[in-house]
C-alpha cells in the first residue's frame, strides 16, 4: 500500500499523505459535525443522499488532508454547482477513494473493526 497519492485535479497536485490517528478523529468529527445524521444518509443509500455523503465526505478528508486543494477551488465545496461539483466528486472517487479503501483494508486485516463506513 502506498503511504501518500498525488491527486491531480484540472492543472493542480495535491500529495495527500496516509492519515495519522489524530487525523482520522479530526476526519470523523468533521463528518459528525457537518451532518449528525450522517449514519441515517448512509441506510438511505439514494443518488442524493449519496452525493451528500461524497460531499461530507471530501470536505472532511480533503480538510484535514489536503487543506490547499479546497482553497483553491475558491469557493466552498458546498456552494459549487452542481457539474462542478459532479466534475470534482469523479476524480475524487476515481483518484482519491480507491487509495482509502487499500488503507481500511490494511486497517482491517491488522484487528481493526470491520463495522462503520468510511
Amino acid at each position: 500500500m502506498n503511504r501518500s497519492i498525488v491527486l491531480k485535479i484540472k492543472e493542480n497536485s495535491y500529495q495527500v499523505d496516509i492519515p495519522r490517528i489524530g487525523q482520522l478523529r479530526d476526519i470523523e468529527n468533521r463528518k459528525i459535525a457537518m451532518t449528525p445524521y450522517y449514519k441515517e444518509l448512509v441506510v438511505t443509500n439514494t443518488i442524493l443522499s449519496n452525493w451528500v455523503l461524497d460531499l461530507v465526505d471530501m470536505n472532511a478528508y480533503f480538510g484535514v488532508l489536503c487543506p490547499t486543494l479546497l482553497l483553491d477551488l475558491k469557493t466552498p465545496l458546498e456552494e459549487l454547482d452542481i457539474f462542478d461539483f459532479k466534475e470534482l466528486r469523479a476524480e475524487y472517487q476515481e483518484q482519491f477513494v480507491p487509495w482509502l479503501n487499500e488503507f481500511i483494508t490494511a486497517m482491517q486485516s491488522d484487528g481493526g473493526s470491520t463495522s462503520g463506513s468510511n
